[in-house]
């Protein structure tokens, strides 16, 4: 299945990279210099672009995993039919949804007020909303690295582990989450997933490892040579994006003998880029004139 996915993309790459470089509605070849810029589009990428758009109207949620948005409304809908026994379960499974679709902190604010009326708390804290604290935590850390690492990126936002400039400068997700991952690790000492969590949490907030007890502290192996790292450098050329997952094609698409790159992601309304090589060492965003706005 992994491989039948992998060729799936493959050739969804090709078609559309022959897309990028082909034709209106007559064939024209690769363009010296520039990508052919399409003042009519072909009668197949119409048709691409309009069964991308009825899908993302008509399409079932289900069908995607991916669709949290959608698919968090469609749980939150059923909460209101649910009896008291499945109640947690299905509020379990919108808050996932909800989580993925990126609204982190809504999500934790739900989860809170869900706990307030359960009169369940820190305090009184009880194994049997292990599952529900864990994902109140999650969507703390998750809050802070949005606020964090996406809203305020710098190049060594993200990368583990953390040196001082990528340490939050907003700590309150991290804070939060610690308070909770602590009662968790107290609790669930064998689940060594909740102690990372809290490990990674005392990273952001620059209380790595001197933050953490014995019980808490996960050691990470240390080398004894500095073998440098990759330097973060999307950002200074412009070809920084941010989608759900995704892919990339590299490949001289204008026949310039510079490289182009050509990139999709998974969101369901997330546009494929196309940032051509300007030969000094940066890209423009040649999507439009590409003519595969709407894919």
């Amino acid at each position: 299945m992994k491989r039948y996915i992998k060729q799936s993309k493959l050739l969804l790459c090709i078609l559309i990279s022959r897309t990028i470089i082909g034709c209106t509605d007559k064939e024209v070849g690769p363009v010296k210099g520039g990508v052919q810029n399409f003042t009519k589009l072909s009668a197949g990428t119409k048709e691409m672009i309009k069964e991308l758009d009825d899908l993302v109207s008509f399409g079932d949620p289900l069908s995607y995993y991916h669709w949290n948005e959608k698919r968090a409304a469609l749980a939150k809908a059923q909460l209101s039919t649910s009896s008291t026994e499945d109640y947690i379960r299905n509020f379990f499974i919108y808050c996932k949804e909800n989580l993925n679709a990126g609204n982190s902190l809504q999500t934790a604010k739900e989860i809170e007020s869900l706990l307030d009326r359960s009169k369940v708390s820190l305090g009184n804290y009880k194994p049997e909303y292990k599952e529900i604290y864990a994902l109140l935590a999650l969507s703390y850390l998750r809050a802070g690295e949005q606020e964090n690492c996406i809203n305020n990126h710098t190049s060594y936002s993200c990368i583990v582990p953390l040196q001082e400039e990528g340490q939050h400068a907003n700590p309150m997700g991290s804070q939060e989450a610690s308070k909770i991952l602590r009662v968790l690790v107290d609790n669930h000492p064998s689940d060594l997933q909740y102690r990372w969590l809290l490990n990674v949490a005392q990273m952001t907030l620059g209380n790595y490892p001197q933050g953490l007890s014995s019980s808490e502290l996960i050691e990470l192996p240390r080398s004894s040579g500095d073998f440098g790292r990759f330097r973060e450098v999307a950002m200074g050329l412009g070809i920084a994006q941010d989608g759900l997952s995704g892919g990339v094609c590299i490949d001289d698409f204008n026949s310039d003998g510079f490289l182009d790159i050509f990139c999709t992601s998974y969101g369901m309304e997330d546009q494929a880029q196309l940032f051509l090589n300007d030969g000094k060492g940066g890209f423009v965003n040649y999507t439009q004139e590409a003519g595969i706005k709407g894919i």
